[in-house]
């Protein structure tokens, strides 16, 4: 595969992000709850911030 197709780290994992909470019998409340329990608190940190960023991408895409 030629650079210009490998995705980045960043798109990697965001891809495996999206594989693991796809499944819809995944109760998502259920992961949320775990993930605010995890200490430290840094990991529900950076999920915020990616949720965040997210949020930016898809009103920016929406033209808003």
């Amino acid at each position: 595969m030629s650079k210009k197709h490998e995705l980045s780290e960043e798109a990697k994992v965001a891809k495996g992000i999206g594989k693991l909470i796809s499944d819809v019998n995944l109760n998502l409340d259920e992961v949320g709850k775990y993930l605010g329990q995890l200490r430290p608190m840094t990991n529900y940190n950076r999920m915020i911030l990616v949720a965040e960023a997210a949020v930016d991408e898809v009103e920016k895409e929406n033209g808003r």
